[in-house]
């Protein structure tokens, strides 16, 4: 008999509550250091089905992207976004010093689709799992494309990001949360 649940994706978005000059974590009115931040993920992880964790800790804390992907990446999808930024030379970099196990892609992070298109095949080569988005909260579609052959046009936006519907798709190597409870 198959079974069905719930599983829980952050976005926790740590570099906007890391605070750079002492290098920690700025949570409620705790300040936090990289292994307590860890130990915290690590706490939820046990207590909640969390299947994924995007952006865990600052972009620059890199050891402690490192330590998080040792303690929890086989329980959970470590996903790197502002940290990779799409760039295929900046995950390869990761992928070689053992940071996240899935990314984030979004076609107007790094800008030219063949650069996209090739840290999508990093990411596959590596066996990362993909978050897949169309697009990052600073731009904003403006129209429809006329044709298939005319895009659509992209402005930027200094404003709220657009409403979203629907969710990113996943593709990698796991097709479900790597710690489903029964």
């Amino acid at each position: 008999m198959s079974q069905t649940g719930v599983a829980i994706a952050l976005d926790p978005a740590a570099s906007e509550f890391c605070s750079c000059q002492d290098t920690g974590y700025r949570v409620n009115d705790a300040q936090l250091s990289t292994a307590e931040m860890i130990e915290r993920y690590v706490a939820m992880i046990d207590q909640y089905p969390i299947w994924s964790i995007e952006d865990g800790l600052a972009e620059q804390d890199t050891s402690g992207w490192r330590d998080l992907t040792v303690r929890i990446g086989d329980r959970a999808q470590i996903v790197g976004d502002d940290n990779f930024c799409t760039n295929p030379g900046i995950i390869s970099q990761a992928i070689k010093d053992g940071i996240a196990n899935a990314a984030l892609t979004k076609l107007n992070q790094i800008g030219i689709l063949t650069e996209t298109l090739e840290a999508m095949a990093v990411c596959h080569r590596a066996g990362y799992a993909q978050m897949v988005s169309h697009s990052s909260g600073r731009h904003r579609m403006t129209s429809s494309p006329t044709s298939p052959s005319e895009p659509a046009a992209v402005k930027s936006s200094q404003g709220p990001p657009p409403e979203r519907s629907g969710s990113p798709s996943t593709t990698g190597s796991w097709t479900s949360p790597p710690n489903t409870r029964s």
